[in-house]
């Protein structure tokens, strides 16, 4: 049942009564903030009225009883419990990203037999208005839907995927496209990478959904287009354009794949992967995400590198997850196989410890004048996350699933605590 279990662990697993209920509670402040302010930013800067503008939503509002009613019900309930308006919450949802992205989120990929392990990689850096992030695992059960289990990264307010990986090993990222020459402003683009995550096993089933999307003209991307990352357990990775009137497919022979070729940031991941082939980690394409160009200064807000086992990534499966800029925290993993979510890493904390710290951007640098090296401490927790998995496995092997579960579940809770500890000690305030 998804409940807040315990001042250390947020489990939203359950009916999406249930997982709104716990969602909207624990981040309820967040929620108020934003939604009021967005309503505020439209009315003063745009000119836009509220009813305007929930009268404008409401073919989105059509989108989402088609393609994901499960989330009204979610939504009622996250409304009720953070204490503001389902009508409102829902077009907020559906409005969030009008025009206020940049094109400057960038993702690269690596495949099973580039990588130390035989494991396939995804990373995105996400370059976005600041606003609370959040990272979890959630299971919605729904009478006759199949919705499978994912972990995520987004804005604290909603529970709408920048980044995630599902229990079946698909990962996926969405970004911002080139400017479109026949834009589009009524559809969806909030809640589009949902849609694939709680649907779709691989990378072959994840376009063919996009496709259909596509040709039944849902998307709606303003005056940007659309780019799209994918990838999965079998190694399959996959880059798509869609616009208006245009959805280009790319895959690659040689196991890479950048989301823009043609620019510096393409350029330096590409030199980085093909010069560390056979031996790419987790760990080097979290370095490069803090690197200049990949690293964005002004919008940099959150990032993932997700790492796919071929076997049971309903289990072993996971992610690094950095809930603020980049260079001003450290990367957590949190794994499929937890049956709860470190709190802290959910409902902000590490967000605002992140962005309190006093050192801002120059974190990894000026820490070290304190003796403290966050880059060595980075790969000590790694090493550490690779021996509670070898933990998680014997459990597994020796006991139950559920006694591997409480293996992951532990040990993400103590990389999150290490992590909160750490960013305390360099002035973070929570």
């Amino acid at each position: 049942m998804a409940e807040e279990i315990s001042d250390d662990l947020v489990c939203l697993e359950g009916s999406p009564k249930q997982v709104g209920q716990t969602f909207g509670g624990v981040n309820r402040s967040a929620i108020r903030r934003d939604v009021r302010e967005f309503y505020k930013l439209l009315r003063e800067k745009e000119r836009i009225s509220k009813r305007k503008m929930l009268s404008a939503g409401k073919y989105y509002l059509e989108l989402v009883s088609r393609y994901g009613p499960h989330w009204i019900v979610e939504a009622e309930a996250i409304a009720a419990a953070a204490g503001v308006d389902v009508e409102e919450y829902l077009v907020y949802r559906g409005a969030k990203y009008r025009g206020i992205n940049r094109p400057e989120c960038f993702t690269y990929y690596s495949a099973p037999r580039h990588n130390a392990g035989g494991r396939t990689l995804l990373h995105k850096n996400r370059d976005q208005t600041e606003r609370p992030q959040s990272a979890y695992v959630a299971g919605l059960k729904s009478r006759g839907k199949s919705i499978y289990r994912f972990l995520a990264c987004g804005d604290a307010d909603t529970i709408d995927l920048s980044m995630a990986l599902n229990e079946k090993g698909l990962a996926i990222v969405p970004d911002q496209g080139y400017k479109e020459p026949n834009p589009r402003y009524r559809g969806m683009l909030a809640g589009l990478a949902r849609i694939v995550i709680e649907r779709c096993a691989d990378v072959e089933e994840a376009i063919g959904l996009l496709r259909k999307l596509h040709e039944d003209r849902v998307v709606a991307g303003g005056q940007w287009g659309v780019h799209w990352m994918l990838a999965d357990r079998t190694g399959a990775g996959a880059r798509v354009y869609q616009y208006t009137d245009s959805f280009v497919e790319k895959t690659s022979r040689s196991g890479f794949l950048v989301m823009r070729d043609k620019d510096a940031r393409g350029r330096l991941v590409m030199k980085a992967l093909r010069e560390n082939r056979g031996g790419i980690t987790a760990g080097l394409m979290n370095q490069l995400s803090r690197r200049r160009p990949i690293f964005n200064p002004g919008w940099n807000v959150s990032a993932y590198t997700a790492v796919i086992p071929a076997k049971r990534p309903d289990l072993f499966s996971y992610a690094w997850f950095a809930v603020n800029n980049v260079r001003k925290t450290l990367y957590v993993p949190l794994y499929m196989g937890v049956t709860a979510t470190p709190k802290i890493l959910f409902d902000g904390t590490l967000y605002r410890l992140s962005g309190s710290q006093k050192f801002g951007a120059d974190l990894f640098r000026k820490s070290k004048g304190l003796g403290v090296n966050l880059e060595r401490l980075e790969q000590e927790m790694d090493a550490d996350r690779a021996d509670m998995e070898i933990a998680a496995g014997v459990a597994l092997r020796r006991q139950s699933e559920q006694a591997a579960r409480k293996v992951l579940t532990e040990g993400c809770l103590r990389f999150a605590k290490r992590a909160e500890r750490l960013l305390k000690l360099l002035g973070g305030k929570g």
